[in-house]
């Protein structure tokens, strides 16, 4: 379908298959001329077969989107259907971005390919015409591949233009294979246009740097394109970490209890998620449990900052342990900052005298 200029769709969700040859293709709309699409799911799949077209753009949300006017917007958006071209320019939410859209809050969980360039998780071509555009907490968890150029979890290709912002965004344990241009998180060829912030990615992320590639080339060079590579506006963390809730807390900005990212700490298994109810599962920092360099998180706020403020540094966490004797050569350790207790352990005597507990022998 075509959305006009100041259209609203709202609420909706289509689930089905959507085969067609057609330029621009998506669940919820082909092309959109400047409208707003919010709170729309897609299910299912959708396979675009069209050959020969320049103008082009197949996504699970929207197809291609273009207006020479005011920004609109794809909002609170979730794909779960199963996206694929015979041509490029295709993403999870949006194929082709002609014109400045702010992209907020979207997800995408199927997996996505085409046979020409720019193939994303979230976008495919974002080009807006000579203007910048936003792409704000955002998540992608579906696995992207094209048989050519220009591939990534985010974004396919991002058009290196002054004032295009990617921030607070998330790249799940998928994989990402093509021929060239494959990165983890997006490709954007001059390497310091675009703005990026807080991009968070799991390190057992695999990238394929060829389409028939049968093992992942490694992860470290190819996050970002040039100089983005090795910036701190990429951030990995290891599957612990994300089971720990460490992700999650780091895309609310290391915001104790932050609405916008949730996750329920009870199963390891589960992933940064938006829309989750941040009343039950918002995530906080406790600190470093007693002898530990990595961070602890607890879906409880009662338990914030409840633990040591700084990683263990060869056992520098004991010396907040006092001491209590058991009167038979042992004492009772017990943390004063986390309460860890070491039960029974051996008095360390000197002479008659224990130095920690002053147990004295008789």
């Amino acid at each position: 379908g075509w959305l006009a200029n100041g259209s609203v769709v709202m609420n909706l969700t289509v689930e089905g298959e959507c085969n067609s040859s057609v330029p621009y293709l998506g669940m919820i709309a082909g092309f959109s001329n400047g409208a707003t699409i919010t709170n729309c799911t897609a299910k299912g799949r959708v396979n675009n077969t069209c050959s020969g077209s320049s103008l082009l753009g197949t996504g699970g949300i929207l197809g291609y989107c273009s207006f020479n006017g005011t920004v609109r917007s794809i909002e609170g958006c979730v794909n779960y259907a199963e996206v694929s071209s015979t041509l490029g320019n295709v993403g999870g939410i949006l194929g082709t971005m002609y014109y400045p859209v702010t992209i907020t809050k979207c997800v995408n969980y199927g997996s996505i390919s085409g046979n020409k360039d720019n193939v994303g998780g979230i976008l495919g071509y974002g080009c807006s015409n000579n203007y910048s555009f936003t792409m704000s907490d955002c998540a992608n968890y579906g696995n992207v591949t094209t048989k050519s150029s220009n591939v990534a979890g985010l974004v396919g290709f991002v058009c290196p233009m002054q004032g295009t912002v990617i921030k607070n965004c998330y790249v799940g344990p998928c994989a990402v294979r093509g021929d060239e241009n494959t990165f983890v998180t997006t490709f954007e060829p001059s390497g310091f246009y675009t703005s990026f912030s807080n991009i968070v990615y799991s390190q057992d992320c695999k990238v394929y740097t060829s389409y028939n590639a049968s093992s992942p080339a490694s992860l470290s060079d190819n996050i970002a394109n040039s100089s983005y590579n090795t910036s701190d506006a990429f951030v990995g963390v290891s599957a612990t970490q994300i089971a720990a809730g460490e992700a999650t807390y780091l895309l609310n900005g290391a915001v104790n209890g932050g609405a916008t990212w949730t996750q329920d700490l009870s199963h390891s298994e589960n992933q940064p998620a938006l829309f989750g109810d941040a009343d039950l599962y918002g995530v906080y920092l406790m600190g470093y449990a007693h002898g530990a360099t990595a961070r602890s998180f607890s879906n409880d706020a009662n338990k914030k900052n409840s633990l040591h403020p700084a990683a263990d540094d060869s056992g520098s966490h004991d010396a907040h342990f006092g001491y209590t004797s058991n009167h038979n050569q042992t004492h009772d350790a017990l943390c004063a900052v986390c309460g860890y207790t070491e039960h029974d352990e051996a008095c360390d005597m000197v002479g008659d005298v224990c130095s920690k507990c002053l147990y004295e022998l008789l």
